[in-house]
């Protein structure tokens, strides 16, 4: 009799460690599913997030290409009429002068502007916190090349408020000046670095897409 209750004790002890076996699975495999497929929506959003990038500076190199082929000839144009200018022409004062010297007038002329770039992905990105998920590497050129892009935002922007300064005093050699530094020395020397930066990176962003390299 007292071997029938030890053995009846004992399976129900055994089906209790045996439920409870399978409920401690349950928890465990549910917990493990959930962790995977939460690290699977992890890993698109992160690659959603460099595909993204790449689309934005794909965009903006482009915006660039435009800028200097604008600035390009406006550089052919420009010389066209600083060469027939005399040395008295560059000292006399512009706004007194702007109907002989309207630099408007240049048959590519579409005002004094820098090609524009976007960082809306770039910024999301790193609010979301999917920066994150990355790799030092790829977090290295994605802000490199960014950085690079809001320098020369900046530069022309500048530039640009130097212009809008004109004022009485303002001479034909500040207005050539400016405009020579947009389409042939500083802004112009910097987006064409700036462009070979960006397809540099974009380069290297597709190739560490196509390989998953971008994880830490």
């Amino acid at each position: 009799m007292k071997k029938i209750t030890i053995l009846k004790t004992f399976q129900g002890l055994l089906k209790y460690l045996i439920e409870l076996s399978i409920v401690a699975f349950g928890v465990f495999l549910g917990f493990y599913i959930g962790e995977r497929n939460n690290q699977k929506r992890t890993d698109q959003n992160t690659l959603n997030a460099l595909t993204q990038i790449i689309s934005e500076l794909q965009s903006n190199a482009k915006n660039i290409e435009f800028a200097i082929e604008y600035h390009e000839k406006l550089s052919i144009e420009l010389d066209s009429v600083t060469k027939n200018l005399t040395r008295n022409d560059y000292t006399l004062l512009f706004l007194e002068n702007k109907e002989r010297f309207n630099f408007a007038q240049m048959p590519s002329w579409k005002g004094y502007w820098v090609g524009h770039t976007n960082s809306i992905i770039f910024e999301s990105s790193k609010i979301s916190g999917v920066f994150n998920e990355f790799n030092i590497e790829t977090i290295q050129i994605i802000a490199g090349i960014y950085e690079f892009q809001e320098q020369y935002a900046e530069l022309g922007s500048q530039s640009l408020n130097k212009l809008l300064d004109m004022d009485s005093s303002t001479k034909v050699m500040d207005v050539i000046g400016l405009l020579e530094r947009l389409v042939k020395n500083d802004i112009y020397s910097i987006e064409k670095l700036l462009l070979q930066e960006m397809k540099k990176s974009i380069e290297e962003l597709e190739k560490i897409k196509e390989e998953r390299s971008y994880k830490k």
